[in-house]
Order: C-alpha cells, then structure tokens, then sequence
C-alpha cells in the first residue's frame, strides 16, 4: 500500500531559509519539512494544513506543488527498517502570515524536539533529510516557474 503525504516547503527568500522539524532518533539530530501522511477522505490541502497546525502551530497556505517524489524503503539504506514502506511524498511551497511565530505545535511528531528556520545553503551541514530534496529545492527555488518536477525513487 502507498502511503501519500503532503510536505511544506515554506521559504523565507529575503534571509534565504527554510523552515525545518528538528527531529532526535537513537541520539541522531536531523531536520525534516513539515508535514505528513494523509488520511482516508482528506484532501492534500487539509493535510498539509492539519500537519502544520499540529508540528508547527501555524496556518499554512498551500501555493503549489514544487516537487514530489516515491520512497521505495527496500530499494534504499534503510531498507531493513522499511521494507514494507512506500511513499509519495509531494512537497508545496506554502506561506504563512508575515509575523507568525512557528514554534512546537499542540501534536508534534514522536521524534519532533524543536522548529528550526535553517539557511538553504547550510541544509547538508544541517543533516537535512531526505537528501534529494535539496537539489530539488534549490532547483525550485531558481526557477519556480518551471512547474513541479518529479524526482522518481530517491531517498
């Protein structure tokens, strides 16, 4: 079964940065966007809405699809741990009301400890995952107007 999920790519272009869920699994600090999987009669729009609201405490509005991709876990490193796993993660760039101050929501991830605005350029030495997301958001970033492209099964 395919598990599809709406992630938000929300941009602060005048400092060049992203907003990120700073997460903490077996002692290993890593940052994620925010948003997850989608539930059965939920549009992608609610999703995405639903998710922020509960990692972020933020109202989000959906623009448009940036990039998406599949998630195949046996093809990838952590093929042991997720066998079984296969996601359409699709990832939108959204905005949020100038001044809203995003912080750990009222239902956060199990693994989520904190909101964190990280510089695009420092996403690597950020631990950013997964990692073909940050070609793609730079590539979206460069040229938004090339419309949503699709990055097949990466991780």
């Amino acid at each position: 079964m395919v598990r599809t999920t709406a992630k938000a790519l929300i941009v602060d272009k005048t400092r060049k940065r992203i907003l990120a869920i700073r997460n903490v699994e077996d002692e290993e600090t890593f940052h994620t966007l925010p948003g997850g999987g989608q539930e059965a009669g939920e549009n992608l729009g609610a999703t995405l809405k639903r998710e922020c609201l509960e990692e972020l405490g933020l109202v989000v509005r959906p623009l448009h699809v940036a990039f998406l991709r599949d998630y195949i876990g046996k093809n990838h490193d952590f093929a042991y741990k997720h066998e079984d796993v296969h996601a359409l993660d699709i990832v939108f760039e959204c905005e949020v009301d100038p001044g809203a101050t995003p912080s750990v929501g009222p239902k956060p991830d199990t693994n989520q400890v904190g909101v964190v605005w990280l510089p695009i350029d420092e996403l690597l030495e950020n631990d950013f995952y997964p990692r073909c997301f940050i070609g793609a958001i730079h590539r979206h970033l460069e040229s938004p107007s090339m419309g949503a492209s699709y990055l097949g099964d990466t991780n």
